[in-house]
């Protein structure tokens, strides 16, 4: 064989060789290399995650306890009243002064809200007290509105009370006060209720129908059959018809299925 063609075998033989190892090890140098990329992309990522810190309202909420996101530190606006903070029942004196704060408050959807949580503060020591001040603050349609409010919430939890405070007030403004008092009465004690306007012998007739519409106003909410039972068992067929309203009203918003069957 000649020389040269030798030559030139080894050197096919040395780049075959050469070729085969490359494609052997190259591979294993992309792997690697992806892996280590992949590694500073991490490291990265959480370096500039722990930089810029909570991302939304909700992250800040979980890295601080003591904010929530309705409104600052525990739900609370820097102008909140210091009764609604308050944990503690409300005294007598606290609630006299937080009723005519609230009455007196201007912007209208904030007074309604503060006084629907007020009255959720409404105790059996505080409830006088609470109606006493709301008295002070006129006889106006809003006041009479806002009297009525309260009046229900009393009648669930102190309602022989209520009927007695608010039936110094006299007329008929005393009697659809007391009408709503029996409508929170009712809803916590049907029976109780029923028991009382039963026992009701004197009085105008239109107090009577006052007093027996705020009874059926609560029990329709809470006991539709036993509404519907006290109504149908009047003697008195104009009253009858005139309290099946508020039955059927409630029914009604429970669906028309069911107040067909009703």
């Amino acid at each position: 064989m000649k020389p040269t063609l030798v030559l030139n075998v080894v050197w096919l033989l040395v780049a075959l060789a050469a070729f085969v190892i490359g494609r052997q090890l190259a591979p294993r140098a992309v792997v690697s290399a992806e892996t280590e990329s992949e590694r500073v992309a991490r490291a990265a990522d959480s370096l500039l995650s722990s930089k810029a810190g909570p991302s939304s309202e909700k992250d800040l909420a979980a890295t601080d306890p003591g904010t929530d996101t309705r409104g600052g530190p525990s739900g609370f606006d820097a102008d909140q009243p210091a009764w609604l903070q308050q944990t503690s029942p409300l005294t007598e004196q606290q609630m006299e002064s937080a009723m005519s704060e609230v009455a007196t408050e201007s912007d209208p959807l904030r007074r309604a809200m503060l006084f629907s949580q007020l009255l959720e503060r409404l105790t059996e020591e505080n409830a006088t007290s609470a109606f006493e001040a709301l008295q002070d603050k006129g006889t106006g349609w809003e006041n009479r509105q806002n009297m009525a409010l309260l009046a229900y919430a009393w009648g669930r939890i102190d309602p022989e009370k209520a009927m007695a405070s608010v039936g110094e007030v006299g007329g008929m403004g005393g009697a659809w006060t007391k009408s709503a008092v029996l409508g929170g009465w009712a809803s916590s004690d049907a029976e109780a209720a029923i028991a009382y306007v039963e026992g009701q012998t004197e009085g105008r007739p239109e107090e009577a129908m006052a007093m027996s519409m705020g009874l059926i106003n609560g029990l329709a909410r809470s006991d539709p059959d036993r509404a519907t039972e006290y109504v149908l068992g009047l003697e008195n067929g104009d009253m009858r018809r005139r309290l099946i309203g508020p039955i059927v009203e409630e029914q009604t918003k429970r669906g028309v299925a069911e107040a067909a069957t009703w």
